[in-house]
């Protein structure tokens, strides 16, 4: 059983018992929702608890952190950066809600945007490495290699070799045409999966940068069978992920995570009406 599998139910089963206590609890709520859109796939249940969840605690920044976050995952790109932008006006102090902010620019293809926010983030914890990962992929999006690489050299350093960080490097090099180098890498994540939990997901996107398909689409499903929070959160938006997106295998796993409708080739989503 790996961790989304079991820590994700205990969560749930807690968040309830607190809302049976308190039914105002929107921290409690928050926790349902997150459930509901990454583990169950719920995004309509999901979309209704975030929601009840803000209403009962405005202040709160974390729900509109996670549901900012979720809105973004399902491309609803100017909704969940509105929201991520007033949870830091709630906290500005925070460097994840800072780092999602810009995850939400770089999941858009804002790179510029996506490395403004970092540095900004950067400005308040030097050694934040999630905004390190994400302002070198966001570098290495607009071509500068040699750049990206330092940065999530840095990015590895300070997350203690963290997976997510590991595929972020080895997309670097991958680009820059150190592959030699980045399969190295692959085969160390791969062994450490052998002792200690591995997110297939972080797996499958450094496959995608080898340009592994088959690898990468055994990963991904593997992804879906341990249930992990990740899968959901970046399926249907990673622009890592587009040398799978034509593959049947994704079209089902979209299909099963309850994503099929947000990700058609990463086109923008129309935005809502107000009500």
């Amino acid at each position: 059983m790996q961790k989304g599998e079991r820590l994700l139910p205990r969560a749930k089963a807690a968040a309830q018992r607190a809302l049976e206590i308190d039914p105002q609890l929107g921290e409690a709520m928050t926790v349902l929702a997150c459930v509901s859109a990454l583990y169950e796939w719920d995004w309509p249940q999901a979309q209704r608890e975030f929601e009840e969840a803000i209403l009962l605690a405005p202040l709160y920044p974390v729900a509109q952190q996670w549901y900012g976050a979720c809105l973004c995952a399902r491309k609803e790109f100017m909704a969940g950066k509105k929201l991520l932008s007033s949870a830091l006006q709630l906290d500005q102090l925070s460097p994840m809600i800072g780092t999602q902010l810009a995850v939400g620019y770089y999941l858009e293809n804002q790179y510029s945007e996506a490395i403004r926010q970092c540095n900004s983030v950067l400005e308040i914890d030097a050694h934040f490495w999630a905004a390190m990962l994400f302002l070198g992929l966001s570098q290495l999006a607009i071509g500068n290699a040699e750049a990206a690489i330092r940065t999530l050299r840095d990015s590895v350093q300070f997350s203690n070799h963290a997976p997510m960080a590991v595929a972020g490097l080895g997309q670097a090099l991958a680009v820059a045409d150190n592959k030699d180098e980045a399969r190295e890498l692959f085969s160390r994540l791969s062994s450490r999966s052998a002792r200690e939990y591995v997110p297939a997901f972080w797996l499958t996107l450094f496959c995608c940068s080898l340009g592994e398909v088959e690898q990468a689409l055994s990963h991904l499903e593997h992804a879906a069978e341990e249930r992990s929070p990740t899968l959901p959160f970046w399926l249907a938006v990673e622009p890592r992920l587009d040398l799978l997106r034509r593959e049947e295998r994704f079209q089902l796993l979209l299909q099963r995570v309850g994503l099929s409708g947000a990700a058609s080739n990463r086109l923008p989503v129309p935005q809502r009406t107000p009500q």
